[in-house]
């Protein structure tokens, strides 16, 4: 079986490191002896900046990345920090979409005929990620969640 780009970019950076750092990196701080604890003391700046990037190669290979994360866990209980960054994807934004049906709704339109509209005006491609239609719950959970978030943006009161 061969290795990913990802796998084998791992594989390097742990070959550049020394035996103790690697071994803390893959196995915990508790499996280190007295003396790779003292390295690991002497070199603490250097072993957090290379820790972040070791979490960074990681990430991208999930059976690595499950075993790090157990180790985090054993380690240090539930509640481990990880230092890498959270996947921050997620569902695209519906800007477009949005306005057009706010416009649509000012001008007196029921949910599903600004559903309709935009669904005969724009098709899927234009304002949906997707090739799924617009439906009128959607339209209504949408402005919902505008008018929601504008209103505590809009209203929060200055502190004196």
């Amino acid at each position: 079986m061969s290795k990913s780009p990802e796998e084998k970019d791992l594989e390097k950076f742990l070959a550049d490191l020394p035996a103790w750092m690697r071994k803390a990196f893959q196995q915990g701080l508790s499996s280190l002896t007295q003396g790779e604890l003292t390295e690991w003391n002497k070199n603490q700046d250097k072993a957090a900046d290379l820790l972040r990037e070791y979490e960074r190669k990681v990430r991208p290979i999930p059976e690595k990345w499950r075993e790090y994360r157990e180790i985090c866990r054993k380690e240090y209980g539930p509640f481990a920090r990880i230092t890498a960054p959270a996947n921050l994807k997620g569902r695209p934004r519906k800007d477009a979409l949005v306005e057009k049906a706010e416009q649509l709704k000012k001008s007196g339109l029921s949910y599903a005929k600004i559903a309709m509209r935009l669904n005969k005006e724009s098709g899927p491609s234009r304002l949906l990620s997707s090739e799924e239609t617009v439906t009128g719950e959607q339209i209504r959970g949408l402005l919902k969640y505008r008018r929601r978030k504008f209103r505590k943006t809009a209203s929060s009161p200055e502190k004196t």
